[in-house]
């Protein structure tokens, strides 16, 4: 709002109306600016919580990939374990 028109509005409404609607433009403006940091840090809080869920999962899936690696392995360990205990006992 530049000078003129803020004398103009003063003309036409009044100066307690005026006034008024000034003091209201900028409670709204101050209210815009408090409420874009909020929603900017309640963003980046869930980014980050976001990142930690994601890494924890990627972490999750690499310990699952190695237990199955190990059970593939307890599994042809025993086979021969097994077979060789068949093959003894025939003799």
């Amino acid at each position: 709002m530049g000078t003129e028109a803020i004398i103009e509005l003063i003309s036409e409404l009044g100066f307690p109306i005026a006034i008024s609607t000034g003091l209201a433009v900028v409670l709204y403006r101050v209210i815009m600016w408090l409420l874009k940091d909020v929603v900017e840090n309640t963003l980046k809080r869930f980014d980050e919580k976001h990142r930690i869920l994601h890494e924890s999962m990627v972490e999750l899936h690499n310990d699952i990939e190695k237990i199955k690696k190990w059970n593939a392995e307890i599994k042809s360990d025993l086979k021969v374990y097994i077979d060789l205990t068949i093959k003894n006992g025939k003799k």
